[in-house]
């Protein structure tokens, strides 16, 4: 799984509630009216020899009107890489010698290790004396206990739970409680569309664990409803891809037009009816995808 895409996502929708959620002393200092996303900022990767993207960059300003940044940059390997702690410092360095302005680094965690919300230090040394220590907060998911934030109002909360440890709940009660707490906090469908896919990519359920919950959602309108959505998105990416799939094996690789053609088909019947026309066709034009 591409983790980046999903994640950017959710922390530019949701970069104040989860600085909330975690570092609420912190976040009452930022003038979140004030906040300006800066994605764009590439850095040389020394180590590797190319450029590499920062995760999330923000601009934002203090309440008493100092300038700031924040970087928010998240781990998403199963294990830890060693040298975190360095890129994170290169990445800081970089920004504030580019921008001239103070720097937080934050780093979130999909894998275990960090202990939860927490500190972590990089430091390094020469000659038996220590001559860098770089200190950046963190925040391990997997670490945390989700019913510790069973009752926040921020709407992304219940999408960070199912990455959560689930203690006296069973995957599918914890499940059907996360996205009970989307339904409870938010009536934005767009946010719902979003933080349902964080809970369905990272609390899959098969088997027996499926069969429960399908059973326990019954009773919940809204929550079915909601995985109703997530499903029929997932069948029709997915018959998107088989679309392009076909094409490229028959005619060769799309063109950038006829992919965008492809993925604005947005029903069931639009995408049956060009899939049979693929199949069949012996030419490119004959499938209709092309004017």
């Amino acid at each position: 799984m591409n983790h980046d895409p999903l994640w950017k996502e959710v922390l530019h929708e949701f970069l104040p509630d989860v600085m909330g959620l975690f570092f609420p002393d912190i976040a009452r200092q930022i003038d979140w009216t004030r906040l300006r996303f800066m994605d764009q900022e590439l850095f040389p990767d020394f180590t590797e020899g190319e450029l590499r993207r920062a995760d999330v960059v923000a601009e934002v300003q203090t309440l008493s009107g100092q300038d700031e940044f924040i970087i928010v940059d998240f781990e998403i390997e199963s294990q830890r890489r060693s040298n975190f702690g360095y890129r994170l410092w290169e990445y800081r360095s970089l920004l504030r010698i580019r921008h001239k302005k103070p720097v937080l680094p934050l780093v979130l965690y999909l894998a275990p290790g960090a202990g939860g919300v927490t500190e972590e230090t990089y430091r390094e040394s020469l000659l038996g004396r220590q001559i860098e220590e770089f200190r950046y907060l963190a925040i391990g998911l997997p670490d945390l206990q989700a019913a510790d934030y069973a009752t926040a109002t921020t709407p992304v909360a219940g999408a960070l739970r199912s990455l959560m440890k689930s203690g006296a709940l069973s995957r599918p009660a914890l499940k059907l409680d996360c996205l009970r707490q989307l339904v409870g906090t938010t009536r934005n469908d767009a946010h719902r569309a979003l933080l349902s896919t964080v809970v369905e990519s990272y609390l899959p359920l098969a088997g027996e664990e499926a069969e429960v919950f399908s059973s326990m959602v019954q009773q919940e309108v809204e929550v079915r409803t909601m995985v109703t959505v997530y499903e029929e998105r997932g069948f029709l990416q997915g018959k998107r891809e088989a679309l392009l799939q076909v094409l490229q094996v028959k005619f060769g690789s799309p063109s950038p037009d006829l992919r965008e053609r492809v993925e604005a088909l947005a029903t069931r019947e639009e995408l049956e009816r060009f899939f049979a026309r693929a199949l069949q066709a012996s030419t490119i034009q004959e499938t209709g995808l092309i004017q």
